[in-house]
């Protein structure tokens, strides 16, 4: 069963990703694609 302090710590953690997302801007989707093709190559 999922406690709702790991929901938490997912939730706060994936808002931290997208606030990191937004700091970094243009260079953070670059990198994350870049990643995605090197997924897709691999």
């Amino acid at each position: 069963m999922v406690q709702l302090g790991d929901i938490t710590l997912a939730v706060v953690q994936f808002i931290m990703v997208i606030r990191c997302l937004e700091a970094t801007g243009k260079l953070g989707v670059a990198i994350a694609f870049q990643q995605l093709q090197g997924e897709a190559a691999g």
